[in-house]
């Protein structure tokens, strides 16, 4: 059983968060990269194959964190521009310092700042693509968020979320269950020194609507096109949707 209390309240709750991710800024990409098997790199470069960003494209990425998905889209996509922005100023921080030692064409296309991806500081029919990766289980406000990024987007703009799922193939939950909720707060409290941030990732997880309701709420919200990719037996699903 969890010990993880997250609150309700959407102001406690968006407190909680922040400071949570606050606390291992520092080592969240490892761990990221230890826990899915290396999985998460081919999933970002997936997303950012799927986007297929125009030549001279805008591309704006939500709750960035440490700027993983912003650095792929600099380096492997068409766009001009990259704008990373995440509430967590820790995160920020941690994606300014990588963004030091990558290439300077990258480089130079990448702009992050602290924000909020339901408080988005865009005017209408600004990018071309707008990516955010494992942060949706985060926000307190599933409709807000899809309807910022319908607001933002250009019409024929492509949304893009990634996002840690329930695996539907019965094969791989055998083994994905007790990993979930015994190996990965572990080794995630182990590397972390955190003693319940990986207790929270598996919570929301098990806890997280269904692909079916993010689709619904994407239409809802003005979304054509909507689908849901499984990715690796559904561990993670990528939700796209064109405006």
């Amino acid at each position: 059983m969890s010990q993880v209390q997250i609150p309700q309240d959407s102001g406690s709750r968006r407190d909680y968060v922040k400071g949570l991710f606050n606390s291992i800024a520092g080592t969240y990409d490892l761990l990221n990269t230890l826990l899915s098997f290396r999985m998460d790199l081919l999933w970002r470069r997936k997303t950012v194959k799927i986007a297929n960003v125009p030549p001279g494209g805008f591309v704006l990425d939500l709750c960035t964190g440490t700027g993983k998905l912003a650095f792929d889209f600099a380096g492997r996509s068409q766009a001009s521009q990259v704008i990373g922005t995440d509430f967590s100023q820790d995160m920020v921080a941690q994606a300014l310092d990588f963004k030091k030692s990558i290439p300077a064409p990258s480089r130079q296309k990448i702009i992050f700042f602290q924000g909020d991806a339901l408080r988005i500081p865009f005017k209408e029919n600004t990018f071309d693509a707008i990516s955010c990766a494992f942060g949706i289980r985060n926000v307190v406000d599933l409709k807000e968020y899809f309807s910022e990024t319908h607001r933002v987007s250009k019409v024929g703009g492509i949304l893009l979320t990634l996002e840690l799922t329930r695996p539907s193939n019965r094969l791989v939950r055998i083994g994905y269950y007790p990993y979930l909720h015994f190996y990965l707060p572990l080794i995630g409290r182990w590397v972390s020194g955190n003693p319940f941030a990986y207790e929270y990732l598996a919570k929301t997880i098990t806890e997280f609507v269904s692909p079916g309701d993010i689709l619904a709420l994407m239409e809802k919200q003005g979304w054509k096109k909507c689908r849901a990719i499984p990715l690796t037996g559904g561990i993670a699903t990528l939700f796209v949707g064109i405006k």
